[in-house]
């Protein structure tokens, strides 16, 4: 039997090119982003749909009461492409808070809003009275422009004043219609009628209705509105107001969102967001309205697999339109807050296209054992990571919160302790899919399990940390997803105040607090599952610890594999506090929970003033570990500070870059920043970005050794001399590499032109592979010894192994792993190993092997 060992080297390797790039460490990043259809301020879909209204010709403007980036209202045109963001629209700017109704005709749009506090050209507030709000019908162009009259009230001339009063309620209902503007009052019980061409604030007649809403008319002219508090819709004379026969009082099931009349066909159409989460038909609406159909799949998003996104599975609807060809628009939205999705179907209900603005004061988390699936508070999305264009990366899988099976699931409950869910931590541990989900201010945090079989993707409630007036721990002992008696751990209060929460990747979970007698810091180990899969927890088993540096813990992780601690806080009580920020110094405790062996490996400062914006721009407000280094992501700007583990060391920054507009808004939440490392060394840094309803995504892949060995070396960073020979001696420059043969050691040179061609003695740590045969059970088999870069080492090595076998140097048999081979590994220090492979063929008459080094 004739052996033959050949080493081959190809050399594999690609790009993509980069919007806007930063070096860290000497390499570039992508910005990108998770959640929205488009990642630019001015193009950015709206986080959440109110209400939505759509033209005979196809256009549909959408209202949310409160969009983080300032579009109250947008515009589309029928293929979906903005037409127009009305300017100052809401989101609370200068006082400016929109209600659900939204009304376009051939030339303006009109929205509904309230006006508590703006400033006009003279600098007069207005309302005068800052007791006093104002409630309007805002006026603009299609373009978006705002469209004065004379008369009209705000710093542009754009409002009309339908009434004034105290409360938050906007105008109910909006409807242009032969030339009147007809206004829904619910804070006079009134439906008010404006002459809409000259926009005057004086009323061209009035009637009192109860409960007024939405408004839409029939072909026939006769007003229809929506009575919500009564769950009816009636229909009305827009000459005086009197009450018409036809009427339709819905089954106590349904509950009315929304409705639009098909003028064509007249029908009427009605969002139900009940348990059905469709949308009604009635015909025969002018004299006795009939239930003659629905649209979308009955139960919705819950319907099928539970929670998966799928055409014609709403969500949450809570807009209904419809064009004269007959083409239905839906608006979607979560069950907490955002969750946008502006659909439109053809009249066959075949989906034609969708928007998403699916993200609000959320940040998420990657799989760890599945680096496709990325979990935020109430989404599931599909990573396809191949794709490097800003945006494409990512697509909606499903919903993860189903209300009707779990009506109380946390992220549903308004309770002062945890009424805004915003971080997602999704983990796996001893083969349990978790998701961990934490309030804003990082004092609760709910806990989730998941069975496919049962429960398709939703999350089903498991437990609760729940820090108010007391403390409680619950675990759903029975495994029904509910909330019952007994099934609570509680004990007195710990602190009023805890400013982070945090579970680490082994279960364990870490509650950061302010400065107490009995520790600055709890931590509540896993205890193992019980019958049901859900993570046990107890306060007996919980422990306190009191780090030294740090006089007010406020951020912190733990890096459960290594058992390091990282805590940010104030270094000493004379540091005013800035509740926002994370604090004026980061510290490394290594050994952490071993109080003998406890130390710190270093404490750094942070960029830190109390001094109000923009000098406190820079103060961090989260920070997260993952890899080899630390995110820490500043209150504003979406600047993010990244520092080595090991030392502290700062080495560069993350900023937002042209493909998002150079721009990301404030860091609201205490999970800002989550970081994971990839397989193949490359991270994804995910912040939250709630000013434009997504999650910003920054792809960056710090340096391998592989290209700290072309660079001291002096070689192309492009590796266009990985294969060349300098010193003549047949062995390419990344054979050197890949082997460890340079240096001072044995089987080593001190440089590239030094010629080496050794080869690796058996207990030997460098050297070009080399053969031999099996003895014992392997008897007559070929070996291959080899040195082999690890591919947990940091730096990463850049480059992958293989070892292939042929029986004819691969002419006519092809050079192959073969699967049946073993393979035993000796570890030589942190970067090499020594690694052997038994080839399992024994009888051909020849045989061939060799190693196959290829980058990326």
């Amino acid at each position: 039997m004739r052996f033959r060992l050949t080493i081959l080297l190809a050399v594999l390797w690609s790009g993509s090119a980069l919007l806007r790039a930063q070096s860290l460490e000497g390499t570039p990043y992508i910005n990108s982003w998770i959640g929205n259809t488009y990642g630019k301020p001015a193009e950015h879909i709206p986080h959440s749909i109110d209400n939505l209204y759509v033209t005979p010709s196809g256009k549909v403007a959408i209202i949310t009461n409160w969009d983080e980036g300032g579009f109250n209202v947008a515009f589309y045109s029928p293929t979906g492409a903005q037409l127009g963001i009305p300017e100052e629209s809401g989101t609370g700017a200068w006082g400016r808070n929109s209600g659900e109704a939204v009304f376009v005709d051939e030339n303006y749009i009109y929205q509904a809003m309230t006006q508590d506090g703006g400033y006009d050209a003279d600098g007069v507030r207005y309302p005068v009275d800052p007791d006093t709000k104002w409630k309007c019908i805002r006026r603009f162009h299609l373009d978006g422009y705002s469209a004065d009259f004379p008369g009209g009230k705000g710093y542009d001339g754009s409002m009309l004043v339908v009434a004034t009063g105290t409360s938050e309620a906007a105008p109910s209902g909006v409807l242009v219609y032969n030339q009147e503007l007809f206004v829904s009052d619910p804070d006079t019980g009134q439906i008010r009628i404006y002459d809409a061409t000259t926009m005057s604030a004086t009323p061209l007649r009035s009637f009192t209705v109860a409960n007024p809403g939405l408004l839409d008319h029939d072909r026939l002219g006769f007003l229809w509105m929506l009575d919500k508090t009564q769950r009816k819709l009636i229909r009305i004379s827009r000459a005086d107001g009197a009450l018409q026969a036809a009427s339709i009082t819905f089954d106590p099931a349904v509950i009315p969102t929304a409705f639009c009349i098909d003028k064509v066909n007249d029908r009427i159409l009605v969002a139900n967001n009940g348990a059905d989460q469709n949308v009604l038909i009635y015909t025969n609406i002018f004299t006795s309205p009939a239930l003659s159909s629905t649209f979308g799949t009955t139960g919705g998003i819950n319907s099928g697999t539970t929670g998966l996104v799928a055409p014609l599975k709403f969500s949450e609807p809570k807009g209904v339109g419809i064009d004269s060809a007959g083409n239905i628009f839906i608006g979607n939205n979560s069950v907490t807050q955002g969750g946008g999705r502006l659909e439109k179907y053809s009249a066959a209900g075949v989906l034609q296209w969708r928007l998403n603005g699916l993200i609000f004061t959320d940040n998420g988390d990657l799989n760890p054992a599945d680096e496709t699936e990325f979990y935020t508070k109430e989404f599931k999305f599909h990573l396809n990571l191949a794709n490097t264009n800003p945006g494409s990366e990512w697509s909606v899988t499903a919903m993860t919160l189903n209300k009707v099976k779990y009506p109380g699931d946390a992220r549903i409950s308004t309770s002062p302790s945890h009424e805004f869910w915003t971080t997602a931590y999704s983990r796996h541990i001893a083969g349990n899919k978790l998701l961990y989900v934490s309030d804003m201010y990082g004092g609760s945090l709910a806990i989730y399990r998941f069975n496919a079989a049962t429960d398709g993707e939703t999350a089903i409630p498991s437990g609760i940390f729940e820090f108010d007036t007391s403390e409680v721990i619950w675990r759903d002992a029975n495994g029904d997803g509910l909330r019952s008696a007994g099934e609570d751990d509680a004990k007195s209060i710990d602190n009023d105040y805890s400013t982070h929460i945090f579970p680490d990747r082994q279960g364990g979970v870490w509650k950061a607090n302010r400065d107490i007698p009995n520790g600055r810091i709890r931590y509540f180990p896993l205890l193992g599952f019980d019958v049901h899969g859900n993570p046990r927890y107890s306060y007996a088993s919980s422990l306190t610890y009191t780090p030294a540096e740090l006089e007010d813990v406020k951020r912190l992780e733990y890096d459960a594999a290594n058992d390091v601690l990282y805590a940010t806080g104030r270094s000493i009580k004379a540091v005013a506090d800035d509740w926002a920020a994370a604090g004026d110094r980061l510290v490394r405790y290594n050994n952490f929970t071993n109080n003998l062996t406890r130390s710190t490996a270093w404490s750094i400062s942070l960029p830190y003033t109390t001094v109000s914006s923009p000098a406190n721009d820079t103060n961090v407000k989260a920070f997260c570990e993952a890899g080899d280094y630390l995110f820490l992501i500043a209150y504003r700007e979406g600047r993010i500070y990244v520092h080595r583990k090991s030392d502290g060391t700062k080495v560069g920054e993350l900023l937002p870059t042209a493909a998002t507009d150079n721009y990301s808004a404030w860091a609201d939440i205490n999970g800002a920043v989550r970081a994971t490392r990839r397989a193949n060394g490359e991270y994804l840094i995910f912040a939250e970005e709630n000013g434009n309803g997504k999650i910003m995504m920054y792809r960056w892949t710090p340096p391998t050794a592989l290209a700290v060995f072309r660079t001291t070396n002096a070689l192309p960073a492009d590796g266009s001399q990985d294969t060349a020979t300098p010193a003549g001696d047949g062995v390419q420059n990344l054979l050197k590499y890949a082997f460890n043969m340079l240096g001072s050691g044995a089987g080593q040179a001190s440089t590239l032109t030094t010629p080496n061609a050794s080869v690796l003695t058996p207990s030997g740590s460098a050297g070009l592979p080399f053969a031999s045969l099996g003895s014992g059970p392997a008897a007559g088999k070929l070996r291959l010894t080899y040195l082999r870069r690890k591919a947990a080492a940091s730096p990463a090595p850049g480059i992958s192994y293989a070892v292939q076998f042929s029986n004819d140097l691969g002419v006519s048999d092809a050079w192959a792993v073969n699967p049946s081979a073993t393979e035993s590994v000796t570890s030589i220090d942190a970067s090499f190993e020594r690694v052997t492979v038994t080839d399992s063929v024994t009888t051909p008459a020849k045989r061939f092997a060799r190693v196959k080094v290829t980058t990326p």
